[in-house]
């Protein structure tokens, strides 16, 4: 049974694709998107500002959202805790 786990495991990372992103940016959306080619424009340093802030405003969302959906049997059963 073990071998059979081990071969659908290495088989799986071999050929499923694991949403690799090459120039991912964590918390980046289509408004930090226009923030950014706005700074590009105009190098005015409110519109950095904001788009910094925007930046704090979704860590602090997703943040708040893991926290949420988080109970006793998801830190029991989280990967390699025995």
């Amino acid at each position: 049974m073990k071998q059979f786990t081990q071969l659908i495991l290495s088989s799986a990372k071999k050929h499923i694709p694991r949403g690799f992103r090459e120039r991912y940016i964590p918390c980046w959306s289509e408004r930090s998107q226009e923030l950014l080619e706005e700074y590009e424009r105009t190098q005015d340093h409110g519109t950095a500002e904001e788009l910094l802030e925007s930046f704090q405003q979704s860590r602090k969302e997703k943040w708040t959202e893991v926290i949420e959906t988080w109970t006793l049997r998801t830190l029991v059963d989280m990967p390699g805790r025995q």
